[in-house]
């Protein structure tokens, strides 16, 4: 069984392993201007504020679960994209 330093260091490794997917991810996107009319403040998978454009493929955001950590579309929560969990110790 886990000790509580032990546990706490596995989902510590969990959460940076499932940043730097998202980070990678999302980086493959496109940047902050909108790519059809180069308004600033654009993020992939929401409406353009300036023309409406929207990317097909949103940006992907972290969610803690009891197991350990969750990469999930900005657009649609319920589609989890990659699990990094905490293993079972038994």
């Amino acid at each position: 069984m886990f000790d509580h330093d032990s546990l706490e260091k596995a989902f510590a490794e969990a959460r940076t392993q499932a940043r730097e997917f998202i980070r990678h991810y999302n980086s493959q996107l496109p940047g902050n201007a909108c790519p059809a009319c180069g308004e600033e403040g654009h993020v992939p998978g929401l409406l353009c504020p300036g023309c409406g454009y929207r990317h097909t493929v949103a940006w992907l955001i972290i969610r803690d679960t009891e197991y350990g950590y969750e990469a999930r579309s900005l657009t649609s929560r319920h589609q989890v994209i990659a699990e990094f969990n905490v293993d079972d110790p038994t």
